[in-house]
């Protein structure tokens, strides 16, 4: 009996001890650390637990004991800090001299009383001291480096997978003995707009794209020509899942309106895709034709086609011609649209279902597009070139679209991003949306970057004064420094620095999370620090 009460008596320390997480952790002030490190500890379970004889271990080239709790109930629930002597307002003061990373992987691990329980944080790379994680093996996932001033927290408070870097992310607003912003990341994709009993409907798909479940509050809304008018509460959106919402715009004319689709989520790491604008009617640039789309390289037994935008309503009659000269003429309807160009219109259906079949025009013959490379013109009835456009060989696979897009003013062509491939009879996909009006002095847009596609991370920034001092470097998540993208450089109070996602050699990175840090003094004096983490795909 007493063997069977030994075991119990284990069992629940050991359950309880895995209730109580590492939950924040500070270890680089800046200037001199001293005085300034703390780390919160955080029960994310029911019950209370004692933490009377649990310990608090750091690691530089080994494990050493920085501190042994005395009795203290952790109520479920609750935050507890663990400081220095310059931070207010923690539960227990220690020397805690935390490792700052920098080269090599270091940790902080809390202990259980009975030893049963570890959860360790691992920052930094490479592990070159073969410090080991929760499961007693050499650790092989770290959590990323932050530039000073920054902390490492949870995505979601308690949240642990044993695997830092799931669970961790740079902390640019740390928050001692109080909750961590949830830095789940949404994405909204796939909005669409169609008129429907009088009114108008429009759908848009929210994805969770973070490991963890959503558990904080977020709003969808919908906006008419920057009016509120629907206001969707999220619920739990699990973890790499989405959802489907849908919301009346009350529009009752033919006019133009502009649509904003936005999610009111402040703590979402990555804010680049965290709304979308649709327009109803005529776009701004009303006028004129311009090749859009082409395909140029169809799957085995499809058939090319090109997409022209009719941005007026002007219709006519138009010649195609390629590089060799061969070609081919059609008539547009006078009503503006995008409109597909093919020789199968039931084929061309068949394999984009969702294109209208009155924005396809059949024409009776047409001249080959060159996989190695074309140019291809657009003509008038008078023989007037209205447009034109290049591509060279593997400018995309097999089965994927060049599309056109606009960037500061200029247009350029890429691959197509939709997850078919492209997207004839209708909007061009599109990368990111850069909000009209930014909410802070600085911000980052375009990530995920997608490099092969065109597309880049924008520095986008906004001050009252212009800035004679601006650091903005690029550092790999094992902190090592990919570029710099301005060097104590004097800029205006407006403006914005683009990563083309190359490192200082002017080779491409490779995929995965980065660091984006920003640092500026302006001409007054005053300092801005941010950072960011981007994504390159």
């Amino acid at each position: 009996m007493k063997h069977c009460l030994a075991l119990l008596l284990f069992l629940c320390t050991g359950f309880l001890g895995a209730q109580v997480v590492i939950n924040e952790l500070y270890y680089d002030h800046p200037g001199v650390d001293t005085g300034h490190e703390w780390i919160e500890l955080y029960n994310s379970g029911t019950q209370d637990v004692n933490l009377e004889g649990a310990r608090i271990l750091k690691a530089g080239s080994s494990f050493v004991q920085v501190f042994e709790f005395p009795r203290f109930i952790l109520r479920a629930g609750r935050y507890l800090l663990l400081a220095e002597d310059l931070v207010p307002n923690a539960h227990f003061y220690a020397n805690l001299a935390f490792q700052n990373g920098g080269g090599a992987t270091d940790a902080v691990r809390f202990v259980s009383a009975d030893e049963s329980y570890t959860d360790t944080v691992l920052y930094d790379a490479p592990n070159g001291n073969e410090l080991p994680d929760d499961t007693g093996n050499i650790a092989g996932s770290f959590a990323p480096r932050g530039p000073a001033g920054t902390s490492l927290a949870r995505i979601v408070n308690g949240f642990d997978t044993d695997d830092c870097a799931v669970d961790w992310v740079v902390e640019t607003e740390p928050t001692p003995a109080r909750a961590n912003p949830h830095r789940i990341d949404f994405a909204l994709s796939g909005a669409k707009v169609w008129p429907e009993a009088g009114s108008w409907l429009s759908e848009v798909w929210v994805k969770n794209l973070s490991p963890a479940p959503s558990s904080c509050e977020v709003t969808l809304e919908f906006w008419l020509d920057e009016v509120n008018v629907e206001s969707l509460s999220l619920g739990n959106i699990p973890a790499q899942d989405s959802l489907l919402l849908q919301a009346w715009i009350p529009i009752h004319d033919e006019e133009e309106h502009q649509i904003l689709i936005r999610l009111e989520h402040p703590w979402d790491p990555d804010q680049s895709n965290n709304q979308i604008y649709l327009n109803v009617g005529a776009p701004p640039d009303e006028g004129g034709i311009v090749i859009n789309e082409i395909m140029y390289r169809p799957a085995v037994g499809e058939q090319e086609w090109i997409e022209l935008w009719q941005r007026g309503s002007s219709g006519g009659s138009y010649y195609i011609q390629d590089r060799s000269g061969g070609g081919f003429d059609f008539e547009l309807p006078g009503r503006r649209g995008y409109y597909v160009l093919c020789t199968s219109a039931a084929q061309l259906l068949a394999r984009y279902p969702e294109c209208e079949m009155s924005s396809i025009i059949e024409v009776k013959r047409w001249t080959a597009l060159n996989n190695d490379g074309d140019d291809v013109y657009l003509y008038d009835e008078d023989e007037e070139l209205i447009d034109s456009m290049s591509y060279a060989s593997g400018a995309t696979k097999a089965d994927q679209s060049l599309e056109r897009y606009v960037h500061e003013g200029e247009v350029r062509w890429r691959a197509s991003l939709d997850e078919s491939g492209a997207t004839p009879g209708r909007e061009n996909s599109k990368p990111h949306q850069v909000p009209e009006t930014q909410k802070r002095a600085v911000e980052v847009f375009g990530s995920p970057a997608k490099l092969k596609a065109g597309e880049y991370i924008s520095v986008s920034f906004k001050f009252d004064e212009p800035q004679s001092k601006v650091s903005c470097k690029v550092w790999s998540r094992a902190g090592q420094l990919v570029c710099v993208l301005a060097g104590n450089s004097s800029t205006e109070a407006t403006g914005e620095l683009i990563w083309d996602g190359r490192d200082s050699k002017g080779k491409y990175v490779n995929r995965g999370l980065y660091l984006i840090s920003w640092h500026s003094v302006s001409a007054s004096g005053k300092h801005h620090e941010r950072q960011f983490s981007v994504a390159i795909r």
